[in-house]
């Protein structure tokens, strides 16, 4: 069954016999986001050419802070773009 023709997260529940649990599951940790990563963000807001679909706001705006984020989990994989194929 397709993941698109699932309406809810409690039929993927009952279909594949599995349990949602909500709770942290990765530490938080603190760390400081260097200015050129905002300096960059504020740029690229200005520019509509970085709004044209939803890959470019993937590639362009949200990657920059999931890259931050990465760097700072090292054991946190963190990959767009990619198929997810189970």
């Amino acid at each position: 069954m397709p993941y698109g023709t699932f309406k809810s997260i409690g039929e993927v529940t009952q279909k594949f016999d599995i349990e949602v649990r909500t709770e942290q599951f990765i530490d938080k940790k603190e760390f400081k986001i260097p200015e050129n990563i905002f300096s960059r963000i504020k740029v690229r807001l200005t520019e509509d050419a970085y709004f044209i679909n939803e890959f470019a706001i993937c590639e362009l705006m949200i990657s920059l802070m999931l890259d931050e984020v990465a760097d700072n989990y090292q054991q946190l994989l963190v990959w767009s773009r990619a198929p997810f194929v189970v």
